[in-house]
């Protein structure tokens, strides 16, 4: 007689190794993901910061005092780049420098003359 195994005992060993295997490296993945989120057209300030903050919670993530440290300060910068940003432009503004050009020309007077970059690039 042949002993059927249930399916989470068939692969209740697999998952473990699965769970692990996508882990290994969870500030490698955070920093990608930062990398991945700057390079998008027009990210916000506001988007940056939030990435950097997960590369910070994947430094405390994986014990590493001196990384988290060094990560929260960068993300601390960002973040408050971020509220400045916000309190200057009104809103969120764009990440990268070259994208706050058409933003940093705006006066109440000259609205109608600047072209929309972002739907033109």
């Amino acid at each position: 007689m042949v002993k059927r195994q249930s399916r989470v005992s068939q692969f209740g060993g697999i998952i473990p190794l699965l769970l692990v295997s996508g882990c290994d490296d969870p500030v490698g993945d955070a920093k990608a993901r930062l990398e991945i989120v700057k390079a998008q057209p027009g990210v916000s300030s506001r988007e940056v910061c939030a990435a950097e903050r997960k590369v910070a919670d994947a430094y405390l993530e994986a014990k590493d005092a001196k990384g988290y440290s060094d990560a929260k300060l960068f993300a601390d910068v960002t973040c408050l780049n971020a509220q400045l940003d916000r309190s200057r432009y009104g809103g969120d503004a764009p990440y990268r420098d070259e994208d706050r050009v058409a933003l940093d020309r705006i006066e109440p007077d000259n609205l109608d003359e600047i072209t929309d970059t972002a739907a033109h690039p």
